[in-house]
């Protein structure tokens, strides 16, 4: 191989590192409900500082079918580092059929498709920091239950 080949071979690698670098996944155990229970919640790093809550794991040790209220929190820290939660992300609760409560503070800016598809939803509170709501979300659309809370 000659040096130019090399060179943007390494260069194709350098920039496939920095693309995925962003997109990396972490599980936390998060106290996800008054009871004290941990649900294991999966986190999307979407930029240097910020995560969307990705998916939920589990409840209990138990499936994720089994999570009844979600308290989304503002920020976690993972690696000795502090993220922001800003957003989640599509299908995130999708199928948590026992799910009725969901607490999403300030920080979030957006509300992925289908995050709560397929759930029993009696009560949400989304901040008006929520600008965007995707496609699929008729669990929170047009309820009398939803309540926009002023930030």
């Amino acid at each position: 191989m000659n040096k130019i080949t090399v060179k943007r071979i390494l260069l194709l690698a350098s920039v496939f590192v920095s693309m995925t670098s962003t997109a990396q996944d972490f599980y936390l155990n998060i106290v996800g409900d008054k009871d004290g229970g941990k649900d294991t919640w999966c986190f999307r790093v979407i930029s240097e500082n910020e995560v969307e809550v990705n998916h939920i794991v589990k409840r209990n040790g138990l499936s994720f079918h089994d999570i009844r209220n979600a308290y989304i929190p503002e920020s976690v820290e993972y690696q000795g580092k502090q993220y922001t939660v800003t957003a989640i992300g599509n299908s995130a609760f999708n199928e948590c059929i026992l799910l009725g409560y969901v607490s999403i503070p300030n920080t979030v800016k957006s509300i992925g498709s289908c995050a709560f598809q397929k759930c029993n939803l009696k009560s949400i509170k989304i901040p008006s920091s929520v600008t965007t709501i995707g496609e699929y979300n008729q669990e929170i659309k047009g309820k009398t239950n939803v309540e926009i809370i002023p930030v």
